[in-house]
């Protein structure tokens, strides 16, 4: 925590201000935002194109002054075919680049989109002049669809603290603007509606017309003559009419609710069915889930079983307590109608988040969606199990990983990876400790045939003797292209002397055999240290 103060003059250079120091001081008592007077200042106008500009004016950012001079013209990107986009234009206060300079932050395409957020941190400050919705195929932009942020605090804000007054004619000129073009497309929607609306009110008009025409037409005969008589002939008949109405539920559906027992339900009409023919149907409100397949009794006619619409005999759970069921007679069993769903998956055969109605009702599907995931197995040694989930068979989704080194060559004869069958030799390396001969003979029975033998005499504290026996015509031609050793290996060694020696030996008695190898040195009964190599 520190206290600062100024400004005070400066003696010896003693009191040197920054740029930041004067900007800090500033913000202290003139507000961020733009300069109202122009009320034009920093407003952002369309150009009847995929650009816009922004008018001249002054703006105040943490202490920093930004002034533009002329129209400056900023373009917009190119529209979404299908969805819209906000952009926001913005004044940014680049901390790093030291300047103020206006930019358009382009926004996502969404079916409900919004702004970007405004930048302020360490790096930089934004204050957010306007809002441009970019509609999906958009070649232009009107000045309705811009909308003006300068008065809003929040976004940018009216400098304060300096000026007398603010000019807010332009803010009030452009919603002035907006009002007239949405009030006209308003009132021709409005036209509109009204035109259907009337077409529809004489179409209807008409029908009824027609209608009461029609039917003072049929009663014109009751009333003459016997008036008393013919009404109540009519009516009678009309009661008739209506008793086998509601007594025939081939054309009506009937309502019960159902008593009984579970998978044993019964269900009473009023009126009575008289008898079972096909058609007949009923809505039936279950008092007990089943358990089973079940059947109904109505009226007493004689229990029949209700069948999914497969024909299938319901399962338990299919009819639940409490719910309505419409149930339609087929000549057989009484057949539910609407059923639709049916079929034996559970939650384990469907995609995560997916539903699904079978026949043991509603179900959430639990199955991993892996699309998009990048799972990636890589091979080893043992058997890996894949992720369980659903893959799209893409290679975002996932994929065994691949190694170009799987060849032939990068194996050892004998052995097999994932179907590749080797071909390269092994290379054996064996070391250890033994001891030479009182002939002064070096040697060790190996599993191998070496390329290679590296030696050195031991004493316990101290190495010398250092040899190797090796193949001459890899090596030792190398050096001398002449030399040619009787049973092809050479031996280079040290030995100890007065000075140290530096030695060649080619003799038949140093040699490698296809299990080890002998080796000539000059001390006898010394322990050595050896490693030998196949390559």
């Amino acid at each position: 925590m520190a206290i600062t103060s100024g400004f005070f003059n400066s003696v010896n250079g003693d009191r040197r201000y920054k740029a930041d120091f004067f900007a800090e001081y500033f913000a202290s008592f003139i507000a961020n935002g733009v300069f109202p007077n122009p009320s034009t200042g920093m407003q952002v106008i369309a150009n009847g194109n995929m650009t816009v500009s922004i008018r001249a004016g002054k703006a105040w950012i943490k202490g920093y002054y930004v002034n533009n001079d002329a129209d400056y013209l900023l373009s917009l990107g190119v529209a979404d075919g299908v969805l819209k986009r906000i952009d926001r234009i913005v004044l940014r206060l680049d901390f790093s680049s030291r300047q103020i300079t206006p930019v358009v932050k382009k926004g996502t395409a969404t079916s409900s989109p919004t702004a970007p957020l405004l930048q302020r941190d360490a790096d930089a400050y934004e204050l957010g002049l306007a809002d441009v919705l970019i509609s999906n195929g958009a070649i232009s932009i009107s000045q309705a669809n811009i909308t003006d942020t300068r008065l809003n605090t929040a976004l940018c804000g009216i400098v304060h603290g300096v000026v007398d007054q603010v000019d807010t004619t332009t803010i009030f000129n452009q919603y002035k603007t907006w009002f007239i073009e949405f009030s006209l497309t308003k009132q021709s929607e409005f036209n509109s509606w009204k035109s259907v609306q009337e077409s529809d009110y004489t179409t209807w008009t008409a029908a009824k017309t027609y209608e009461f025409n029609s039917w003072f037409t049929s009663i014109q005969d009751i009333l003459s003559g016997d008036v008393a008589g013919n009404l109540l002939s009519k009516i009678t008949q009309i009661e008739n009419d209506l008793a086998a109405h509601q007594a025939d539920y081939t054309t009506h559906t009937g309502f019960a609710v159902a008593t009984g027992t579970a998978n044993s339900y019964i269900a009473t009409l009023t009126p009575a069915l008289s008898t079972y023919k096909e058609g007949v149907s009923l809505r039936l409100k279950i008092n007990v889930a089943n358990t089973g397949a079940s059947t109904i009794n109505v009226n007493g006619l004689g229990a029949k079983a209700i069948k999914k619409q497969n024909g299938n005999a319901v399962v338990v759970g299919t009819l639940k307590a409490g719910s309505v069921y419409t149930l339609a007679y087929d000549g057989t069993a009484f057949i539910l109608q609407g059923e639709g769903a049916s079929g034996t998956a559970i939650a384990s055969d469907l995609l995560s988040g997916k539903t699904a109605s079978t026949d043991a009702g509603d179900i959430v599907g639990t199955i991993p969606n892996k699309v998009g995931s990048a799972t990636i197995i890589t091979p080893r040694t043992s058997d890996i199990v894949i992720p369980k989930g659903y893959f799209g068979g893409d290679i975002n989704d996932g994929k065994v990983l691949g190694d170009l080194n799987l060849i032939a060559d990068n194996i050892l004869s004998g052995k097999s990876i994932f179907g590749v069958n080797g071909n390269l030799a092994p290379k054996r390396i064996a070391s250890g400790t033994a001891t030479s001969s009182a002939q002064y003979d070096l040697t060790v029975s190996l599993s191998f045939k070496p390329s290679i033998v590296i030696f050195t005499a031991y004493n316990g504290t101290s190495y010398y003797n250092l040899g190797v026996l090796f193949d001459y015509k890899t090596f030792y031609t190398l050096l001398n292209p002449s030399y040619k050793a009787i049973n092809g290996f050479s031996v280079v060694q040290t030995w100890a002397g007065s000075p140290n020696q530096l030695g060649l030996l080619n003799e038949e008695t140093s040699y490698v055999l296809d299990n080890g190898f002998k080796i000539k040195v000059p001390y006898s009964s010394t322990a050595y240290e050896f490693k030998a190599i196949q390559y």
